[in-house]
């Protein structure tokens, strides 16, 4: 499939990606406006399609969990008194044990991503994540300007 050239998108990793005037601009989330990494055209060798693991942990698994366990000793306790009253926090406490445990090992994913090889610097800096048709335009953008600087390479210089 065929995108439409960017100059400009923001990646899985919410990193933004600009292309203006043959230099390539990467700025964190927490940069200023007027920082972020330049990369010129002319010290791009190649892009090459990569893949990269983000692993992710839900941050609510401990805590429901434990919250579950309190809620069914409670539901324990108050059974010994009223095993109708304890009814209803048994079930939520069940409830909540088991959405809390599924949630508590970390999950990996595999995305898809496309580097930028320079000489120069850190590679993995340089990894822009995600096959979406943002990330796609600005990598087709990035290669038009790679064969566009190859073409100017080639051709003679006149006299």
């Amino acid at each position: 499939m065929t995108y439409h050239q960017a100059k400009y998108c923001l990646d899985l990793n919410h990193i933004r990606w600009s292309l203006v005037e043959g230099i390539i601009t990467r700025k964190n989330p927490h940069d200023a406006p007027t920082e972020g990494q330049d990369l010129p055209i002319q010290q791009i060798t190649g892009v090459e399609k990569t893949t990269v693991q983000r692993v992710s942990r839900s941050r609510l698994g401990w805590p429901v969990t434990l919250f579950a366990v309190g809620l069914l000793a409670l539901s324990a306790w108050t059974a010994t008194i009223s095993w109708l009253a304890a009814a209803p926090g048994g079930v939520v406490g069940i409830l909540f044990l088991v959405w809390g445990v599924k949630r508590i090992p970390a999950r990996t994913e595999i995305i898809e991503a496309y580097r930028i090889l320079t000489p120069a610097g850190n590679p993995d800096e340089w990894v822009v994540t995600g096959t979406i048709p943002e990330v796609a335009g600005f990598i087709a953008g990035v290669k038009a300007e790679l064969e566009a600087k190859e073409k100017q390479a080639q051709q003679p210089a006149r006299p």
